[in-house]
């Protein structure tokens, strides 16, 4: 080696060593933020092509579901869950293992600019909009439809036959029950105190009535689950809420819930302020709830998953005492998980353990500021490119599929925020969609999903081993 050569080669080693050392930590660092006005903090990202020793001959192959099918067990003919071999699986209707991987609100736009894009890319034809729409989901990795789709659009596609897409039904049973007493605030419905109306005799015999419905859809084999509400606000501190109750009516079933189930526990009121109580009361609202609307949910629809009220509270997560009581009525835990870049693998276990049960996250995004967007609303990671909205997506569900306890993710959403058209607060101008308002997708972001989302069974016999 001339000298020349070898003082290009050591300076270069020398600029590069920092990024040397983080490649063989198996991540690198990705610059984001939590919204607009907030600086950019570096964190650890982790993508698949990082991952040490990672390497796929062959990608295993998938069925319509996006199932492995070099693994089978019992076929009933519906989705199900099972755990087998130290993991938990959703099995498709017909037998073979599933990671679910799905996009909420695959709906038109309404706005100007998507409705010019829908008369010229799929001339003004719904049943095209949604074939091709489907087409595109399912050749990036999406075999799915979360919360806040057009079901109806998806069942009757000619499509739904040989390449069905799995689909999800929100019912809204608690604030549908509690319509006129609740409020809109971002991304859920309020409630007085922050307490849902639980205790009262009414919400058992309104889940009865709403759910003798659900017995026409008993037969559909590509009906996912149900979810039966969002967000609810489960909360350590919802003992005082509804002891605060009684102030506005000393009659409020709510209210004296509250107080008969300290009695019954050999509680005061004044012991409601001590965290220990407050946690074991959760519990107690978390089983009053989930068992009501299992029960009903199954009396007439007993083939179909209960997923859940999509739980986003922190504390009722950590909360031991709410998950075990959840646990034995639903048969996975929708997860709406923001705020963390990656995962928390410890959170996520005791989860699991907690439940017994399986989870899945229901929503999470990242937002990119080269969208052209403001991204003022919503809870998602804001960070500069397209690309590293890819890049974040890889680094999530790594964390995701290295849990035993995680069957699944749905993305938050399919299309962006249009800021001319009203919207709810958390939904105004956030660049959340894999497609833009005009139906052309982001592509980076687009590339970055496809190559995980079909690399997901070779990833979880990676980790797994």
């Amino acid at each position: 080696m001339n000298t020349r050569f070898r003082y290009f080669y050591i300076t270069l080693s020398i600029i590069l060593l920092p990024y040397l050392a983080e490649a063989q930590n198996n991540y690198f660092k990705v610059e984001a933020k939590k919204k607009p006005t907030s600086p950019y903090i570096a964190y650890e990202t982790r993508t698949v092509s990082q991952l040490p020793n990672f390497k796929v001959d062959k990608v295993i192959a998938t069925n319509i579901y996006g199932s492995r099918l070099d693994k089978k067990t019992k076929a009933t003919g519906f989705f199900r869950t099972e755990f087998i071999d130290g993991r938990w699986w959703v099995v498709d209707p017909e037998g073979y293992l599933n990671i679910c991987r799905a996009v909420n609100n695959i709906q038109k736009g309404n706005g100007t600019v998507s409705k010019d894009a829908l008369a010229s890319k799929f001339e003004n034809n719904d049943t095209t909009w949604m074939t091709k729409t489907m087409e595109y989901l399912n050749s990036i990795g999406f075999y799915g439809a979360g919360s806040w789709s057009v079901n109806d659009a998806i069942i009757s596609n000619p499509r739904q036959k040989n390449s069905p897409m799995a689909y999800t039904i929100m019912l809204n049973w608690m604030s549908g029950y509690g319509r006129g007493r609740t409020v809109q605030l971002p991304g859920h419905m309020g409630y007085p105190n922050n307490c849902i109306f639980v205790f009262e005799k009414g919400f058992a015999e309104y889940c009865e009535t709403k759910a003798k419905a659900l017995a026409a859809n008993k037969n559909d084999k590509n009906l996912f689950g149900y979810f039966t509400d969002n967000e609810l606000p489960f909360k350590d501190v919802n003992l005082t809420g509804y002891l605060g109750l009684g102030q506005l009516d000393p009659k409020n079933e709510n209210y004296l819930a509250a107080k008969q189930w300290l009695a019954d526990n050999n509680f005061t009121e004044t012991d409601a302020a001590n965290i220990d109580v407050q946690r074991k009361f959760l519990g107690h609202v978390g089983k009053t709830y989930f068992s009501i609307v299992h029960k009903a949910l199954k009396k007439y629809d007993p083939n179909h998953m209960n997923l859940g009220p999509r739980v986003d509270k922190e504390d009722a997560r950590a909360n031991d005492y709410f998950m075990k009581a959840i646990g034995p009525y639903v048969d996975i835990l929708a997860i709406n998980y923001y705020r963390e870049w990656t995962p928390n693998s410890a959170f996520m276990t005791t989860w699991g353990t907690n439940l017994n049960k399986p989870f899945m996250v229901t929503e999470f995004y990242t937002k990119g500021e080269d969208s052209g967007l403001a991204n003022t609303s919503g809870a998602g990671w804001i960070v500069r490119t397209q690309l590293e909205r890819g890049y974040e997506y890889q680094n999530y569900t790594l964390a995701l599929l290295e849990s035993k306890y995680c069957v699944g993710w749905h993305w938050f959403k399919y299309m962006d925020n249009d800021p001319s058209m009203p919207g709810e607060p958390s939904n105004i101008d956030g660049n959340k969609g894999i497609m833009k308002i005009d139906y052309e997708p982001y592509t980076p972001l687009a590339e970055q999903m496809m190559d995980l989302n079909f690399k997901v069974y070779n990833l979880i016999d990676y980790f797994d081993k």
